[in-house]
């Protein structure tokens, strides 16, 4: 069985914030990284897109934001894992820390429930993705934002994160 880059990503993730913790204490309130790791998802979504409809018009853009137009490639097969990286660094180890947000005890359970549940569906997006964007950049670039790979796990990232900072924010 292959191993799955996503997964070891996420696992670096977590590997990063236990030495964070280990060496400056856990976290008191962390609603906030919800956010920012949403909102980073929700670039990344945003630049697919606009790369996408770029390519699709033969009209690539030459500045994206991050990255120039002819720069895309080497950024956008990276993606997967860094949002990998961000769910094990940002999100699942500092669920706990929501209680000094506010957040009860069930709420936090639930939430981790809703992402063991889905951790396999998206690290098995995440795969494919990769695969896709390192390995047939020339065939998927013009899918970008909309039908490809990496918008269909970059999009259920997002709804799981949307779906906990709802759920938090009650």
């Amino acid at each position: 069985m292959t191993k799955s880059l996503i997964m070891a990503a996420y696992n670096r993730g977590l590997t990063a914030r236990n030495q964070i913790v280990e060496s400056q204490g856990p976290q008191r309130c962390a609603a906030y990284k919800l956010r920012e790791v949403a909102r980073r998802v929700g670039d990344y979504i945003a630049l697919l897109e606009r790369y996408g409809e770029g390519a699709r018009a033969n009209d690539i853009p030459y500045i994206l934001g991050p990255c120039a137009g002819y720069e895309a490639e080497q950024y956008f097969r990276d993606i997967p894992e860094w949002v990998a990286f961000d769910l094990g660094h940002d999100i699942v180890p500092l669920l706990d820390c929501l209680i000094g947000d506010g957040v009860q005890a069930p709420v936090i359970d639930d939430v981790k429930r809703i992402i063991v549940d889905r951790l396999p569906y998206i690290a098995e997006c995440g795969d494919h993705a990769s695969t896709e964007l390192k390995n047939e950049w020339k065939t998927v670039h013009r899918y970008l934002g909309g039908r490809s790979a990496a918008d269909e796990y970059l999009d259920a990232c997002l709804q799981l994160l949307h779906e906990i900072i709802e759920m938090v924010s009650r």
